[in-house]
């Protein structure tokens, strides 16, 4: 009887383990993105793309957050950051999600400026190749 409880304990072990060892991680990219600065009203976005190297399952949740730290654009003055980081799932069935991130538009001349995103994902089986998009906001003043 010991014998037996003992064949089923390690054939579980056995098998867990190698399910584990079966699963495929996903890889995650972040894109850099640009936009012309624009005049005041005109409501630009940086957009950035945010990339696994494979669908995600029906049966996985990709969650990723976003922080922004500044280069030489400002938070509050050249862009704005959104009140949450949370930015949600990358939907089942597909690659990628777009983050987009907002311009303060303005009629100064000034230099091209930059500040970057970064994406984290608390998921184990994810495994972050490059989190960090640079977004670039070209003057047209």
């Amino acid at each position: 009887m010991k014998l037996n409880y003992l064949f089923i304990a390690t054939t579980l072990l056995f098998l867990g383990c190698k399910k584990d060892a079966l699963i495929t991680p996903y890889s995650l990219t972040v894109s850099d993105g640009s936009v012309i600065e624009g005049n005041a009203g005109e409501n630009k976005v940086i957009e950035f793309e945010v990339t696994l190297d494979q669908v995600v399952s029906n049966s996985d949740n990709i969650r990723i957050k976003v922080a922004t730290a500044d280069g030489t654009a400002k938070s509050g003055e050249d862009f704005i950051v959104p009140l949450y980081d949370d930015w949600g799932l990358v939907p089942q069935g597909t690659r990628s999600k777009k983050i987009q991130i907002e311009i303060v538009e303005d009629v100064t001349k000034e230099s091209t400026e930059d500040f970057s995103i970064i994406v984290t994902c608390p998921n184990s089986n994810v495994k972050i190749v490059d989190g960090v998009g640079k977004g670039t906001i070209l003057n047209d003043d």
